[in-house]
């Protein structure tokens, strides 16, 4: 546990316990921005900063990505985030899970409950849900790029379905935001590979029914069909979900909207 008290200042460091790397500013309700696979803090840059006009706003690199050193060592991303919050003293707080740490989000609520207030899964998928053929296909497209070594063109078709959307006109989304996120691929790339974390047993896909914190699921009509699905089964498992659409969004919503997406956060912190 640390001993100074918070002021609501921007800080930021690698906390000792937990390994994490995490910023935070801002008072009042604890809000936690998990960021998705194969990117990092950055992914919230404006989003971060407009909560935190309202709110005690945290983000963290999940072990192996940004500025989280990888594990050598075997560990639970849920016991790391319980970790990172006693050492930032924070009993309880919101979690904002994009993609893949919709999935994290998921996993912690169901071992740490009573540390949780809400949770949003952002275009957020569910370890043990069926992939799509489509899917399935991406995948195995962008491992024999990375296989055979060809990078620009990885990136490429990784950004085009990602950003733009599976069947969306290649180069929909431009400027900044495609900047950012091939930056975040790229650093992602350049990382050295650590152990897999140890996954909750039972997972959550087969507790969904028991988690009673409220969970708001965001998805995109440009995404992944999978994600769609995903949020529906949510809905219709969880005793305390809603649902809402990004119109026009692929799988990178949030940065894609940033005032819809931080419209969205506020209004179910605040209901």
């Amino acid at each position: 546990m640390t001993s100074k008290t918070y002021s609501g200042a921007y800080e930021k460091g690698l906390l000792s316990g937990s390994g994490i790397y995490y910023e935070r500013m801002g008072l009042g309700t604890p809000i936690v921005l998990l960021h998705g696979l194969n990117l990092d803090t950055r992914m919230w840059d404006g989003i971060f900063e407009e909560l935190a006009q309202e709110f005690q706003v945290i983000r963290m690199d999940i072990p192996m990505f940004g500025l989280s050193p990888a594990k050598t060592q075997e560990f639970a991303l849920y016991e790391d985030i319980r970790t990172m919050l006693d050492e930032l003293e924070i009993e309880q707080a919101y979690f904002v899970g994009h993609s893949m740490g919709g999935m994290v989000a998921l996993e912690f609520v169901c071992a740490h409950p009573e540390r949780v207030l809400g949770v949003v899964s952002a275009y957020g998928g569910l370890m043990g849900h069926p992939h799509s053929e489509q899917i399935q296909h991406a995948s195995q497209r962008i491992q024999e790029l990375k296989q055979a070594g060809e990078l620009e063109e990885l990136l490429a078709y990784d950004i085009t379905t990602l950003l733009d959307g599976p069947t969306a006109e290649p180069g929909r989304v431009q400027g900044d935001v495609r900047e950012r996120v091939k930056a975040m691929r790229v650093h992602a790339l350049s990382l050295p590979a650590g152990n897999f974390p140890k996954l909750l047993d039972p997972p959550p896909i087969a507790r969904l029914e028991e988690i009673q914190a409220p969970l708001l699921s965001i998805y995109g009509d440009l995404d992944w069909p999978d994600f769609a699905e995903v949020s529906q089964v949510l809905v219709d498992r969880m005793p305390h979900a809603q649902r809402v659409l990004m119109e026009g969004t692929a799988h990178m919503g949030p940065m894609e909207k940033p005032a819809e997406f931080v419209r969205l956060v506020k209004g179910f912190v605040q209901q």
